[in-house]
């Protein structure tokens, strides 16, 4: 609750300065670790703590995380290429479990998706095996809230996505994105 309020007001300050480098003195030695180093550190942090404050916890009680995470997705795009694969892929996948925890299905497996993406870094990384299996049960979700009027292909989806997570070899995915 309260670090992850907290947490959420520090990114926040910190996406503004990057997203105003301008009224940066550049000429300040401080400026480099502000402006590249730090911004991948508090990404790292920041997804790790609301990896672990979500646990227990749904519905509305989640708005701050949802928040965060929202932050989170700006803070890790405005980082690049400084940020790690395995990073970015975990601010993916908390976001998407938050977002799965207060039923916004689609977005969550938008998140779940990218998550895996970016764990597999174009064949260079690994399968993201959490997030390629929490994805079919946002499929079903899907469905199960649609009730009656669920297509048959959302079910059939559903079924492929986690075929998709079983075939995914202990070769080529982790268990957790590393950070």
């Amino acid at each position: 609750g309260d670090a992850v309020e907290a947490m959420c007001k520090a990114v926040h300050n910190l996406v503004r300065v990057l997203k105003n480098p301008q009224a940066v003195d550049l000429s300040d030695p401080n400026a480099k670790y502000l402006m590249e180093v730090l911004p991948p550190k508090v990404t790292a942090t920041a997804a790790k703590l609301l990896e672990d404050a979500v646990v227990g916890r749904g519905g509305d009680q989640l708005e701050w995380d949802e928040r965060l995470g929202r932050l989170l997705q700006t803070l890790a795009d405005l980082c690049g290429s400084r940020l790690h694969p395995g990073a970015r892929s975990l601010t993916h996948y908390v976001f998407g479990n938050v977002l799965r925890k207060r039923r916004k299905n689609e977005e969550a497996r938008e998140q779940l998706v990218l998550a895996d993406r970016a764990a597999w870094n174009g064949g260079r990384g690994e399968r993201d095996l959490v997030s390629l299996s929490a994805i079919p049960d946002v499929i079903a979700n899907q469905a199960l809230d649609l009730g009656g009027a669920a297509p048959p292909e959302l079910w059939v989806e559903a079924i492929s996505a986690a075929r998709e997570a079983l075939g995914a070899t202990p070769r080529n995915h982790r268990m957790h994105p590393s950070v």
